[in-house]
């Protein structure tokens, strides 16, 4: 994503990057975001107000009302962006989400598979001296139910 919006009538530019906004000289990383939105617009005026919101702290930032549709696509945007953000490090922090190197979450795949195709990949198995017999028919019995 990038959107750039020039300094106008004594306010200044505003940068849209692919991982962070860039709003006179300052930088603000997404991950650093809870949250962003143009909260003043009025009807009246030249200029209108966008939020950026992190940790307890607002910072305001004044725009040019002729960017005002661009800054709503590019404000949009930086919001599913923070909300993907959010998931991904709520992924992480969650225990699930906390494995070692190495290390699969025990059923990665929502959809179970059929018992009888991961029968074939285990025959497969076999068939190539990967697993013995007794693990194959301990698996089959598994995946049977029996």
């Amino acid at each position: 994503m990038y959107y750039q919006f020039d300094s106008r009538l004594s306010m200044p530019a505003i940068l849209f990057d692919d991982d962070r906004i860039v709003v006179a000289g300052k930088e603000y990383d997404y991950a650093q975001l809870n949250d962003i939105e143009i909260t003043k617009a009025p009807f009246i005026s030249t200029y209108g107000i966008m939020e950026l919101r992190m940790d307890g702290k607002t910072v305001p930032v004044p725009f040019a009302k002729a960017d005002l549709s661009r800054l709503r696509i590019a404000v949009q945007e930086t919001k599913h962006i923070i909300s993907s953000l959010k998931q991904s490090k709520e992924v992480s922090e969650s225990p699930e989400g906390r494995r070692g190197p190495g290390q699969e979450p025990a059923d990665t795949d929502p959809v179970k598979m059929d018992p009888y195709e991961e029968m074939k990949k285990l025959k497969e198995l076999l068939d190539l001296d990967i697993i013995t017999q007794d693990e194959f028919a301990r698996k089959k019995k598994e995946l049977l139910g029996l």
